[in-house]
C-alpha cells in the first residue's frame, strides 16, 4: 500500500468497507450491529 496515492489509499478502503457491508447484507447474522442497521436504514 506505501506505493498508492493518499486518494488510492482512500478508494481502496471504501471500495473494502463497502464490499464488507455488502456481506453482512447478505449473511444478516443475527445479532450483528451491521445487521440491526439495515431496517433503520430503510426506514429513511
Amino acid at each position: 500500500m506505501e506505493n498508492l496515492s493518499q486518494n488510492q489509499q482512500d478508494i481502496l478502503f471504501l471500495t473494502q468497507l463497502q464490499d464488507f457491508i455488502d456481506k453482512r447484507k447478505v449473511e444478516m447474522s443475527e445479532g450483528s450491529y451491521t445487521t440491526s442497521l439495515f431496517p433503520k436504514a430503510l426506514a429513511k
